[in-house]
C-alpha cells in the first residue's frame, strides 16, 4: 500500500473529520490537517481547505495549494446539502488532477440526507438547488463519449444505479464530465463507489455516506473497536441550524444555562464560562439567536472560540464538543492544534478525534455540522439525563 491511500480534499473541518472517521477502525494511520502539511505514515489524509464560506477568487489557489500534496486516490468532499461553492470546488479539483471526470454523489442516508431525480431530500424533505456550480442538467448518463457544456451534470439516475456495479462500470468507462448520482441507501453508494474506481481516472466527490462505503470498497469492514472518548466538559455552538438550537435547548432544560457571545471580550466570556464550569462541572458557550450580518456574526464568533480555547487550555479541559465547521477550526486554531487523529462516530456525522497540545497534552474533540444528531445529542453525552432518569427510577 502507498503511504498515503487516499487523500480527502474537503471544504471545511467538520466534514474533513467526518470523511476521514469513515476509514477508521481498519488498521489504518487516518489523519487530519487543518494546513498543508500531511504525516508521510499516514494511510488515509484528509485537508481542510477552509474553501466553504470564502469568496469564489479565493478557491482557487487553496486547491492549487493542495494538488501537489495528493497521494493515492483523490476523494473530494463536499456537503450533504451543498452548501458553499460544491460544483465548482469539483470541478476545479478536476481539472487540476487531469481526472476524466466527477462521479458526485452526496446522499448520506445515515444522517438522511439523499438524492432522488438531482433532489436533495434531508430527512424526506426536499431541498432546493444550492451552490455554485450546480445548474440544470444534460442528458442522463448513458456513455456518453463527448462532454457536455461546462458547468452542466448528466444525471444518473435510481435505476441506473440499482443495475448494479457492473452495468455501472461500463458507463463510467465511456462517459466523461460531471455526473451527479441519485442515492437513497448505502447499498447505492457502494456500488457506486466500487464502479468509480473499477473504472479509474473519476474523482470520487460525495459526504460522508459516500466515503464510508468506499472504505468498504477498498479495506472491508472495521476489525478494531473504537476507544471510547472522555466525556465533555465544554460545549460550543457555533452553528445557527435549528437542530444545533434545539440540542442547545436540551442543555438548558438540564439547567445548564448558556452563555451568549454577545459582545463581550474573550476575557469576560471565559470569566462566565468558568464560573458555570465551578458551579456545574460543565460549560457551554453559545452564538447569539437571531439574524446577524457576516461582520457581526464573524466577530462574536472569533470571541467565543478565542474564549472556548482559553477555558480549555487554563482549565485542563480532556475533552470539548464544537459544532460547526469554522468554529471548530477558530477554537483549534487558538489551541495551536494542526493536525487531528479521528477514532470514531458517537453517530453519523458526529465524530470524536484526538489531538496533542503544543505544550504535550492530550485533548479529544467531538465535531459534527450544525445540522447533525438528535436534538438531546448534547445532553446525553454530558449523563445528565441518565442520571436524572436513575434518581427518579430510585
Amino acid at each position: 500500500m502507498e503511504p498515503c491511500a487516499i487523500t480527502i480534499v474537503a471544504d471545511d473541518l467538520t466534514g474533513a473529520l467526518d470523511s476521514a472517521a469513515q476509514f477508521t477502525g481498519r488498521g489504518l494511520v487516518v489523519v487530519v490537517c487543518l494546513r498543508a502539511q500531511c504525516a508521510d505514515s499516514a494511510a488515509v489524509v484528509a485537508f481542510d481547505c477552509d474553501t466553504r464560506d470564502r469568496p469564489m477568487h479565493e478557491v482557487l489557489p487553496a486547491l492549487e495549494e493542495i494538488v501537489p500534496l495528493v497521494r493515492g486516490l483523490p476523494y473530494k468532499k463536499v456537503d450533504s446539502t451543498m452548501r458553499g461553492a460544491a460544483g465548482f470546488e469539483c470541478a476545479v479539483l478536476r481539472k487540476l488532477l487531469g481526472l476524466r471526470g466527477v462521479l458526485l454523489a452526496p446522499s448520506f442516508p445515515g444522517a438522511g440526507r439523499t438524492l432522488r431525480e438531482g433532489i436533495l431530500y434531508v430527512r424526506g424533505t426536499p431541498m432546493p438547488a444550492r451552490g455554485a456550480g450546480w445548474h440544470s442538467p444534460a442528458e442522463p448518463a448513458s456513455g456518453e463519449t463527448s462532454e457536455p457544456a461546462p458547468g452542466y451534470w448528466q444525471l444518473l439516475d435510481l435505476a441506473l444505479v440499482r443495475a448494479g456495479p457492473g452495468p455501472l462500470y461500463r458507463r463510467l468507462s465511456k462517459a466523461i464530465g460531471t455526473i451527479l448520482a441519485d442515492a437513497e441507501t448505502d447499498v447505492d453508494l457502494r456500488y457506486l463507489a466500487w464502479a468509480g474506481v473499477r473504472a479509474g481516472g473519476w474523482l470520487l466527490a460525495g459526504s460522508a455516506g459516500l466515503a464510508g462505503s468506499l472504505a468498504e470498497v477498498l479495506f472491508g469492514d472495521r476489525v478494531e473497536k473504537p476507544p471510547s472518548p472522555p466525556k465533555p466538559t465544554l460545549f460550543v455552538f457555533g452553528s445557527a441550524n435549528a437542530v444545533s438550537r434545539q440540542q442547545v435547548e436540551s442543555l438548558s432544560a438540564a439547567g445548564l444555562a448558556p452563555v451568549f457571545s454577545g459582545g463581550q471580550s474573550p476575557e469576560q466570556l471565559v470569566a462566565q464560562m468558568r464560573t458555570q464550569l465551578v458551579a456545574r462541572g460543565l460549560a457551554v458557550g453559545v452564538m447569539p439567536p437571531g439574524k446577524l450580518n457576516a461582520q457581526e456574526a464573524a466577530a462574536l464568533q472569533q470571541a467565543l472560540a478565542q474564549a472556548a480555547a482559553a477555558l480549555a487550555a487554563q482549565e485542563g479541559i480532556r475533552c470539548v464538543f464544537l459544532t460547526g465547521g469554522q468554529t471548530a477550526r477558530l477554537v483549534m486554531e487558538h489551541l495551536g492544534v494542526q493536525t487531528l487523529w479521528p477514532r470514531g462516530e458517537v453517530e453519523p456525522g458526529v465524530v470524536f478525534s484526538q489531538a496533542r497540545l503544543p505544550w504535550g497534552r492530550e485533548i479529544w474533540f467531538i465535531t459534527k455540522a450544525g445540522g447533525f444528531g438528535g436534538s438531546e445529542l448534547a445532553l446525553q453525552l454530558t449523563g445528565l439525563k441518565a442520571q436524572a432518569l436513575e434518581a427518579h427510577e430510585a
